[in-house]
């Protein structure tokens, strides 16, 4: 520990001399860089924005049916237990009882229609699909579907009835599995979902929101703390009076 304060008393002493000499690389924090923590698709909800775990369960996919882009969700493992985190994507938003609003629709619709990709090996596992309307703020339909499961590499067109019960706000979404009812896939599980389409019988109706997961936003976070971080921890442990035992009090501290 004697060597690791000398070597730190020295480092200190060698920063002061740049500080002074005008040799501190970027001394007024004038250069930064940003990390992406993770992407998000624009109008809807998603898993990364709700629940992020340091990894994301929800990917800007350059694989799509439509565009440019696909929405893929992902079953994560998390912790040391491990733990699973489900990705999802919903226009709309949650609570703690459940879909508390969705985003403005009012026309007539009896299908939901979509274009799929899956990597869901294990038997059971599947996506679902949450399915709600309002009218007034309140609740009037709440349905959970399963959507799809297996493995699927070409891009395929799920299909799904639904009632014609009339609606304000559409809540409508995408789910690694079903966490309401305890159903988690297994991690490293993914889906790649595009062009989401509502149909009256056979005609397509008004789009939804950012149908085909086009438009994307990111959260991300400056990185110059990690970097001054790995420069020191560098400088420290290239001295000639550090060792290994050095470097665990200096990871521990």
């Amino acid at each position: 520990m004697k060597k690791l304060l000398l070597s730190i008393t020295v480092l200190s002493s060698s920063l002061m001399t740049w500080a002074q000499n005008g040799q501190l690389q970027n001394g007024g924090f004038e250069s930064w860089t940003t990390t992406t923590l993770y992407d998000f698709p624009i109008e809807w909800t998603s898993s990364n924005q709700e629940q992020f775990y340091g990894t994301p369960t929800v990917i800007k996919s350059t694989d799509a049916q439509l565009g440019s882009y696909s929405a893929e969700i992902r079953s994560v493992a998390i912790g040391a237990a491990p733990d699973t985190a489900f990705g999802y994507v919903f226009l709309g938003a949650t609570g703690g009882a459940g879909p508390s609003s969705g985003t403005p629709y009012t026309a007539a619709f009896n299908t939901v229609k979509f274009q799929y990709k899956c990597n869901l090996p294990e038997s059971g596992d599947s996506v679902y699909m949450y399915f709600g309307r309002f009218i007034g703020g309140g609740l009037v339909e709440m349905a959970i579907f399963p959507a799809f499961g297996g493995v699927q590499s070409g891009w395929t067109q799920g299909t799904i009835p639904v009632s014609v019960t009339p609606q304000e706000e559409l809540f409508i979404g995408f789910v690694i599995g079903d966490p309401n009812n305890n159903l988690l896939c297994a991690p490293g599980s993914w889906a790649r979902i595009d062009n989401v389409q509502l149909f009256n019988n056979a005609t397509q109706t008004t789009d939804l929101p950012n149908p085909s997961f086009e438009t994307w936003s990111s959260n991300s976070k400056s990185s110059l703390l990690l970097a001054f971080r790995q420069r020191m921890h560098k400088a420290i442990t290239s001295m000639p009076s550090f060792n290994q035992k050095d470097s665990n009090a200096l990871a521990c501290g």
